[in-house]
């Protein structure tokens, strides 16, 4: 692990400080930094003259090199929550339907609740999550998350009413913030000069995690080994094996990132450290919002007055620590009782595309299979084994473009294009869709299949371009490193709010429009998710110019202009 970190810890440093000097690593010198490129074009005469191309070329020679093995990982983390999380897909149905608190006509009601619930939980607790790894590191909130993860699938396997399933799902959205401290771990073992390629493997991690989890799902749902005690233990049971993995993985092979363990602390100190921080915070709030008219507030005693308790050990060490991370302790506690210390008018912005975008996708991922197996005149009748190829091309579709196709749109159109790019391609997938209904009852046509083809290819290029651009710019318009968890977790419970209202407002717009009985009325549902997609490309307009050239992974200011980029320690840096 200290092989792959060293490195990279050390070039961020050096561009920090502005210093050469050898730390001594025995793994010798990296590709030069940031600091040596921008030496290099200024005795040059500048970048000005260099076209986009060799600017291009000489960004990515320079590149700090991936720390492969945190990377892989993270890519497991991620990989093993998206395949426990989708192995429940295939027999969440059947499930419902054999609980005898469920009646026949209420079960897709209570799988549609059973859905909501989860993101219900992680919008109340992902903003909670990510500033708590702000102050107990990374690996901590990991570590928790992963194991109550665990517990919370075998419970759900053993699940005998419809109420207990809905209980264990929502506790498992509610105890787990890897969603929001994954992204932000990337951000921290990253540099402009390397977070596109680190970023771009999420997506392909995900359309991993969607393919391997209902295979898993359905093959071991309703097993005879375990019919007798709980029929849908089985896949449950793997399931949680499969994170426990993941548990050890974390626990033995990935160090902390949020700061060197001399600096956090033991647990109990950094426990300590954070409400010694928050205590000095919500004092300085009180202070700054107390009549500024010269008179003292009434309990306040006079510093000359107040007593100073002797520093014991124990005392000293905590507030040590609490020195040491003062910085970081007082941006992540004022983010939460002003959030205008880190949340401006960018950030505002950024976090509102990327909860639109991610509003459109579930969306449209609502609708589709509900259009395609609808009858004719509302949708397209399609059999369950042509739907099922149909999610399979768009996986693999997503996985294809994503290898191949990434890079070139990185540095053709960089992140604030890019989205906007994503919008506007989920805006026309979005209303060529619906459009196959105008076409009469036959699904074998060429004319259909012509207008699907096109619908789907710019939904992948979409989904691809929108999910890696988004989560670049969210980990950008961070002011600092420091505030990674706090961003991270505030976008996350957006997106949660987004994926727990999408499906339900998508559903009941579909369901509305196609019992009025008016032919193409369907169509109204889509328009209007096509409708909130150009509202992102408008909302992207705010992080347009020179204003948000700092969301950019290839910002030249960080080499041209000497801005600093954060220290390895944690320490105050400027925004990126």
């Amino acid at each position: 692990m200290a092989e792959d970190t060293a490195p990279l810890l050390r070039t961020v440093t050096e561009d920090t400080l502005g210093s050469t000097k050898s730390d001594g690593d025995p793994l010798g010198a990296l590709a030069p930094s940031a600091t040596a490129s921008s030496a290099s074009s200024a005795s040059s005469g500048g970048s000005a003259a260099l076209s986009a191309g060799e600017q291009s070329r000489t960004s990515h020679e320079s590149a700090t090199p991936l720390p492969l093995r945190v990377l892989w990982i993270l890519s497991f983390i991620s990989f093993a929550e998206q395949t426990a999380l989708n192995s429940i897909g295939p027999y969440v149905t059947e499930m419902m339907a054999s609980f005898e608190d469920v009646r026949p006509e209420h079960v897709a009601l209570y799988v549609g609740l059973l859905a909501t619930c989860y993101s219900a939980a992680q919008f109340l607790s992902g903003f909670f999550w990510g500033t708590l790894s702000d102050f107990m590191g990374r690996k901590p909130v990991m570590l928790f998350g992963t194991v109550c993860m665990a517990v919370t699938f075998l419970f759900f396997g053993t699940s005998r009413t419809a109420t207990e399933a809905i209980v264990w799902q929502f506790f498992m959205g509610l105890l787990n913030g890897n969603a929001c401290v994954v992204p932000t771990v990337l951000g921290e073992i990253t540099d402009k000069s390397n977070q596109s390629d680190t970023f771009s493997y999420l997506p392909v991690v995900y359309g991993l995690g969607a393919i391997v989890g209902p295979l898993l799902g359905g093959i071991f749902s309703a097993s005879p080994y375990t019919a007798r005690i709980a029929p849908y233990f089985l896949p449950n049971f793997l399931a949680a094996l499969l994170l426990l993995v993941d548990f050890v993985l974390v626990l033995f092979f990935l160090e902390e990132t949020l700061a060197p363990p001399e600096e956090l602390g033991s647990l109990t100190q950094r426990a300590r450290s954070m409400g010694h921080a928050f205590r000095e915070a919500v004092a300085e709030y009180k202070a700054q919002d107390a009549p500024k008219n010269g008179a003292k507030p009434p309990d306040a005693p006079s510093p000359a007055a107040t007593p100073k308790p002797a520093d014991t050990s124990d005392t000293a060490s905590v507030r040590s620590t609490a020195s040491a991370r003062s910085s970081r302790s007082g941006r992540s506690i004022r983010s939460i009782l002003r959030p205008s210390e880190i949340v401006t008018s960018q950030t505002m912005c950024v976090l509102g595309v990327y909860a639109i975008f991610t509003l459109v996708l579930v969306a449209n991922n609502s609708l589709l299979p509900v259009f395609l197996a609808t009858p004719f005149p509302s949708g397209r009748g399609l059999s369950p084994y042509t739907i099922g190829l149909v999610f399979s091309i768009i996986g693999f579709g997503s996985i294809f473009v994503q290898f191949f196709f990434f890079r070139w749109m990185e540095h053709a159109f960089g992140n604030r294009t890019g989205i906007r790019i994503a919008l506007v391609c989920m805006a026309f997938t979005l209303l060529l869709t619906p459009m196959t209904s105008l076409l009469g009852p036959s699904s074998d046509t060429p004319a259909f299949w012509g207008i699907m083809a096109v619908s789907l290819l710019m939904k992948i290029f979409g989904v691809v371009m929108g999910l890696t651009f988004s989560m670049l710019l969210v980990t950008n318009t961070a002011p600092s490193k420091d505030a990674l968890g706090a961003i991270n977790g505030l976008a996350q419970t957006l997106a949660a709010l987004a994926r727990a209202t999408g499906p339900t407002l998508a559903g009941g717009m579909f369901s509305f429009w196609a019992s009025t009985g008016i032919r193409g009325g369907e169509i109204l549902a889509w328009a209007a998710f096509s409708v909130v997609a150009v509202i992102g490309v408008l909302l992207s307009l705010g992080f347009s110019g020179a204003r948000g050239a700092s969301l950019e992974e290839s910002d030249e200011s960080d080499s041209q202009a000497g801005s600093r980029r954060p220290s390895a320690t944690g320490s105050d840096a400027a925004s990126v």
